[in-house]
This record gives structure tokens, C-alpha cells and sequence, in this order.
């Protein structure tokens, strides 16, 4: 690559100089943050060969001696535009691949390079995406699209509809300024449809983005500040029920809440249903549709979504695992009183994974959740551990000796009930108790930065107490701390990692 001093065009450097050097293979997928995928690597370990598009190099030195790896990581940090190039008949492996726009024209502070070439970098972005766009029929095999932070135009769905296996697409962070509509997203058979535009600022207008319901979908994703009635209506008033879809997860908003209903029982045989309140709306002021709304629900094996819809639209669901969020902010945690009345209706399920965030510290809880979900398998909460505002409260702990069946007693202190400290000391004194039958448990702050963290030694003796009582323990987590694993009962624990 030479050295120009003068200003550059996109035309001069794209046909010949950004296609013009190869290297071999390394871990794009940690280094680049790029999703490229050989089945032939994987089977055999060797090496391919692929290009990169480039406009200008971020450090002129590691070009001219050729350190292609320093270069790449120098330009991705920088620049955070990119595209590989799969080349030869390794064009048959690829079946994943994303896509970059430029988020920022400078980003200093990202890397030390010695950054030229900017102003080259953004005029150079539009004709790599063209090229891109261009090069999408070379790879018969192609089956997954990511395209993030990039304005979505009708170039961009003509393009996709020449991609003939194209069953994944995902549209992060874009601009999409073309409706996609039935007749441009049938030809795809897109299986996997997912919208992420949780940055962008203010809604979408109406005629902004439209969502249809592809009848060969069995994944959809939509999480977006911006969707409205106007965006979901068209999915709740389909036509054709969607057959084949399995999992749904949604961004509703109290003007979209209503529309669950409608959508959902378009899905026959929807299996994992994700609803998601970015606005954090106080759950008790949303009007939820009435209980008898939800008669014709599927039977969902996976939930996750507001709590104060679990027992209405799990009501026939022979569910395996929920996940509960407040919908609300931390400053309204659930209460173990709120927790019993929502998790009441379900006693009759058997579920193996239970997650709740945020509930409020309570040694009560834990009963609580064992007189419903006696035989749980996995069980996550996420406390709001609170900050004494009382500057002469006393944190002194209480000594108690502690009587186990078959191993020799203890004594352990036992701080305040109101804190996460406080809830393993009553679970270790058996003061409190857990589902009998649990295999995983994890315990987490809804701020992980509070004054007093449990730190990994504290996690330990934690383990060391608490798995003398539940001896099928395999997983054990504490706050921020690395997960204490073992592979079976009487086998050492170890942290995940080592």
C-alpha cells in the first residue's frame, strides 16, 4: 500500500488497494466483533484466507511491515467499520456475516494509533457498503445477516432478496427508512427476524417502519424505543395465524400492552414468549388486558416479562422457566407479600429455572418461594440491597451456632436481615429455607458498586456452609464474583475459568 499525502476518494482506493492484500485467518469473532463462519475450519483447524476493506490505514508503520494483525485491531478500534471477505472457494463456508456503519468519524481515545485518513474513512463508507451489498450473491451458503448502526434503503432489501438461503436478519441500531412489506420479505423465508433500536432517540414515525408477519418466521425480535401502536397493529390484525413460530420477544409500552393479546394468540404453538418495559412504567398503573383476555394463550414453556402478567398468561402453560422483572424501577422493588399473590396462581406448575429482579430484601421470601415452587431446580434473584440512610446503624453481627444432621455444629454470624449478608447468614443458621431440590443459585445486587460487596473468599465460605445442607448444589454465584461450579456430588468446586 503506498503513501499518499494528498486528500483521497473513495473511487481511487476501493477497487484495487482495499482488495488488494490477504493474511491468514485469526479469531475474528473476538477480535473484530465480526460473525464469520466456517464449517471448514471448524471440522479440519486450518487456516483460510480472507480480505478486508479498508480505506486508510489507522497506522502506516504496521502496513509497511506487514503486522496485519496490530493493523486490524488499530482500524476496528478507531474506526468501527468493517467488512471481511471471504476468498476462493471458501466462499461456499460462509453462512454468517455482519455488517458496520460508522458510529462516530473520530474516536481518538479508542486506541494510540496514529490515525489518517479520516475524512477518507467516512466519504470510503457508502461505496463499502455498496460492495457489500454487491458481494452478497457470491456466497451461496449465506444464510445470516447482521447489519448494525447503517441506514436501511430500498438498495439495501434489493439486495437481501438476491440472497436465495437467507433466513436470519438482524437490524441493530439502523435506520430504516423503507417499509418493509409482505411481498419484500417473502421471497427471503426468513426464519429469524430481529429489530434492535433501543438508542434511537424519540419515536418512529408511522410511515418510518411498518411491521408485517411473515408467515415462515419462527423467531421474532422487536425492542424499540420508538414502536408504537401504528408499528405493532399490523402484526396483531394478520391475516394468517403464524404457524411456526415458536419465540417472540417484544418492547411493549403501556399504548402497545394491549396488544399481547392479539398477537399472541396469532401463535399456536409459541414456546418462549419475552416481554420487555423499557419505559418502566409503574406496573400497578398499566391497564392489563382482563384475565379472560388470554383463553386461547399457547402453552409457553419459557416466559420472561412483567410479573403482573405471569399468572394470566401462564395460567395453562406447563412453563419450565420464568423470569420475572418489576417492569418498574428499583426504587419499587417487590415485596415478599406481592411476590406470594402474583406466584400464587402458578402453584400448580412445576417449574426447573426461576429468576426474579428486583425484589426486596426479606428473609421471608425464601420461604415463600419454597411453599410454591417446592421442587424448583435454578433459582436467580436480584435484591435491592439497601443503603442504611441511619448514620448509628449497627452492622455488628450476632453469633449463633448452627446444628447440622451428620456433621460436627458451628457458630456463624448473622448480620442484619435487610441485607444480602443478611439473608445467607439466616439460609446458613436454617433460619430460612430454599427449594431442597436446587442444583443452581444465584444471588445478585441490582447495584453491583454498593459499599459492601460480597467478595469471592466470603462466596466460598458461603458454599462451604450452605452445600453441607444442599448437597445437590452444582452452581453457586454471589454478586459479581465468578461462578463456583463442580461436576457432580462430591467432586472440588472450581470457578468457571480455571
Amino acid at each position: 500500500m503506498s503513501t499518499v499525502d494528498g486528500p483521497r476518494f473513495a473511487e481511487d482506493v476501493l477497487p484495487s488497494e482495499l482488495w488488494g492484500e490477504c493474511w491468514h485467518y485469526v479469531d475474528v469473532k473476538d477480535i473484530w466483533n465480526i460473525r464469520l463462519v466456517c464449517k471448514e475450519f471448524a471440522r479440519t483447524g486450518k487456516p483460510f484466507l480472507y480480505r478486508v476493506l479498508y480505506c486508510w490505514s489507522p497506522n502506516q508503520e504496521d502496513v509497511d511491515d506487514k503486522n496485519w494483525d496490530m493493523w486490524c485491531k488499530h482500524f476496528l478500534w478507531s474506526a468501527k467499520r468493517f467488512v471481511v471477505v471471504a476468498t476462493g472457494p471458501f466462499v461456499y463456508y460462509v453462512e454468517e456475516w455482519s455488517f458496520s456503519g460508522i458510529e462516530q468519524t473520530r474516536a481518538l481515545n479508542d486506541t494510540n494509533a496514529n490515525i489518517r485518513g479520516i475524512g477518507v474513512l467516512v466519504e470510503a463508507y457508502h461505496s463499502a457498503l455498496t460492495i457489500f451489498l454487491n458481494t452478497l450473491p457470491l456466497y451461496p451458503n449465506l444464510h445470516t445477516i447482521t447489519l448494525t448502526t447503517i441506514k436501511i434503503d430500498k438498495d439495501v432489501f434489493d439486495a437481501l432478496n438476491q440472497m436465495p438461503k437467507l433466513g436470519s436478519l438482524s437490524l441493530i441500531e439502523t435506520n430504516t427508512i423503507v417499509r418493509p412489506t409482505l411481498s419484500s420479505i417473502s421471497p427471503w423465508h426468513l426464519k429469524r427476524l430481529r429489530i434492535v433500536n433501543g438508542d434511537q432517540p424519540g419515536p418512529l414515525e408511522d410511515e418510518h417502519l411498518s411491521i408485517v408477519s411473515p408467515a415462515a418466521l419462527d423467531t421474532l425480535v422487536l425492542h424499540s424505543y420508538g414502536f408504537s401502536e401504528a408499528c405493532l397493529r399490523p402484526l396483531a390484525d394478520a391475516q394468517e395465524p403464524l404457524n411456526v413460530l415458536t419465540s417472540l420477544s417484544l418492547n411493549l409500552r403501556e399504548d402497545t400492552l394491549e396488544l399481547l393479546r392479539d398477537i399472541v394468540q396469532l401463535c399456536p404453538i409459541l414456546e418462549t414468549l419475552e416481554i420487555y418495559d423499557f419505559d418502566f412504567k409503574d406496573s400497578k398503573e398499566i391497564q392489563y388486558p382482563p384475565r379472560s383476555s388470554f383463553s386461547n394463550i399457547p402453552r409457553l414453556r419459557f416466559y420472561h416479562g412483567p410479573a403482573y402478567l405471569a399468572a394470566r398468561i401462564l395460567a395453562a402453560s406447563p412453563f419450565e422457566s420464568l423470569s420475572l422483572h418489576t417492569g418498574r424501577s428499583r426504587e419499587h422493588s417487590y415485596s415478599f407479600q406481592e411476590i406470594y399473590k402474583l406466584l400464587r396462581p402458578l402453584s400448580h406448575q412445576i417449574p426447573i429455572h426461576l429468576a426474579f429482579s428486583v425484589v426486596k430484601v426479606d428473609t421471608r421470601l425464601f420461604d415463600v418461594l419454597a411453599s410454591i415452587f417446592y421442587s424448583v431446580q435454578s433459582l436467580a434473584l436480584c435484591f435491592d440491597d439497601p443503603i442504611h440512610d441511619d448514620p448509628v446503624h449497627d452492622d455488628r453481627p450476632n453469633y449463633r451456632q448452627v446444628l447440622l444432621k451428620n456433621n460436627p455444629p458451628f457458630v456463624w454470624p448473622v448480620r442484619p436481615s435487610n441485607t444480602l449478608m443478611g439473608l445467607l447468614d439466616h439460609l446458613v443458621t436454617q433460619e430460612s429455607s430454599l427449594p431442597p431440590s436446587l442444583i443452581k443459585l444465584r444471588f445478585t445486587q441490582a447495584d453491583p458498586y454498593a459499599s459492601r460487596r460480597i467478595t469471592p473468599q466470603e462466596q466460598r465460605q458461603y458454599l462451604e456452609k450452605l452445600s453441607l445442607r444442599y448437597q445437590n448444589l452444582m452452581s453457586f454465584q454471589i454478586g459479581e464474583n465468578p461462578p463456583l461450579v463442580r461436576s457432580g456430588y462430591g467432586r472440588p468446586w472450581h470457578e468457571i475459568g480455571h
